[in-house]
């Protein structure tokens, strides 16, 4: 899937923080082959990288929901 350039600005932020399904799917969808890419290249397990994209969206959501991104540009 080939994805568009996305402005992460503070409206796009307020609507992850305020739980909102499809800005979600979206950011997740937009970051995932991003991470596969990353950490593909120091993992060897599938399993191991899908667990480090999972803990690394759990982590940036936490971040967010805990208001401590401040500048998401």
């Amino acid at each position: 899937m080939i994805m568009k350039f996305q402005e992460f600005d503070r409206p796009y932020l307020d609507r992850l923080r305020s739980g909102d399904f499809s800005t979600q799917q979206h950011f997740v969808a937009y970051f995932s082959e991003l991470i596969r890419l990353k950490v593909g290249k120091r993992l060897r397990s599938i399993e191991a990288a899908e667990d480090v994209r999972q803990e690394t969206f759990s982590g940036v959501i936490r971040l967010i929901a805990e208001q401590r991104i401040h500048q998401p540009e």
